[in-house]
Parts: structure tokens; C-alpha cells; sequence
């Protein structure tokens, strides 16, 4: 029971204790404290960091925020019967000009172009779609702790098919989220 109290104490020192809504009393059930040691996944303290930020981003800009491990962000579809779902990290919401922000946050250094994995764009580029479905324009954008910008000069993408535009998405350091424009 130590190490599990150790690992929330840890973790309040960094201000994550929202990562949890129950109470010590109640900390023997959380399936993340069932340890024996002090692993701390540096990719969900880095998605709970950049919540705070776009957190505080929303509020200045009068928009809702939901983030995954939190409000939820997950958009059901179906493959033939089989019910599948999608979730962005953060989808920002601006209800009065029906915007929808999506939002993915990984926790890599970006050095050259190709660091950014096709699979991250593409993505957020389906999560995209299944919001537009519902009426909303949409903003693409991967959040990284540092992009070298060296090799990286742009932070906007324009995704092409057969010299066809099809969908653009920018990437962000975490530092510039109130940079964000829409």
C-alpha cells in the first residue's frame, strides 16, 4: 500500500491528482497503482500537461474542451455490424461558428519530416470526417514537446492526392498552443 500511496503523492508533486477522481481511501482499486514499482508513463503525464495548457486556452476563447481521460472524446461508427469507435486526445468546440478543433498530443521529439508518423495525420484527419458529419468545420493539429526547427520550417501541411488538396493539419510545440488559430 506504500508504493501505491508513494505513486499518487508523485504524481500530486506534478499536478496530476486530476488524473484521479476517487480517493485515497478508495486508491487499493485503481488498476494503474497495482505496482510493485515507480513506472510513470511519461505519454499520459504529457497528454494530462497539455490539457492544463488547452484548458486555459478554451476558457480565454470562450470554448468547451473534452479530452479522452477526462470528458471523453469518442465518436462511434460500424464496419459492416461491428460498432468501432474514434478518439482524439482534445477536440476544442466552438459551438458559434461550428468548429471543431482536433487535437492529438504525442510525446516525441520531432527532428525531420518524417518523424511525424503518416498513421498521426491520417487519423486525425478520420476523426475529422466523422465530425464533419455532424456539421462542423474542422482543425487539424499535432502537439509536440519540440520540433527541430532546423529541417522544419512550416507548421502547416497540405495533404495531397494526385496534385488534389485533400485535408491539411499543422503541428504545434505545446509552448505555442496560444498560438493556435482557427
Amino acid at each position: 500500500m506504500e508504493t501505491r500511496e508513494l505513486l499518487l503523492d508523485i504524481k500530486s508533486l506534478f499536478g496530476f491528482e486530476q488524473m484521479y477522481t476517487d480517493n485515497k481511501i478508495n486508491i487499493k482499486y485503481r488498476d494503474d497503482l497495482e505496482t510493485s514499482s515507480l513506472f510513470i508513463n511519461p505519454s499520459n503525464f504529457y497528454e494530462w500537461y497539455v490539457y492544463d495548457k488547452l484548458k486555459d486556452y478554451a476558457n480565454r476563447n470562450s470554448m468547451t474542451i473534452q479530452f479522452d481521460k477526462k470528458e471523453g472524446t469518442k465518436t462511434k461508427y460500424f464496419i459492416n455490424n461491428y460498432q468501432k469507435s474514434s478518439n482524439p486526445d482534445y477536440i476544442l468546440t466552438d459551438e458559434n461558428k461550428k468548429l471543431k478543433i482536433v487535437i492529438d498530443a504525442k510525446w516525441k521529439i520531432v527532428n525531420k519530416f518524417e518523424d511525424i508518423k503518416s498513421s498521426d495525420y491520417l487519423k486525425l484527419r478520420f476523426d475529422s470526417e466523422l465530425l464533419e458529419k455532424r456539421g462542423y468545420k474542422t482543425i487539424l493539429y499535432l502537439i509536440y514537446p519540440h520540433i527541430s526547427h532546423i529541417y522544419i520550417k512550416e507548421k502547416e501541411f497540405k495533404f495531397k492526392f494526385n496534385e488534389k488538396a485533400i485535408f491539411n493539419f499543422s503541428i504545434l510545440e505545446d509552448r505555442d498552443i496560444f498560438s493556435l488559430s482557427y
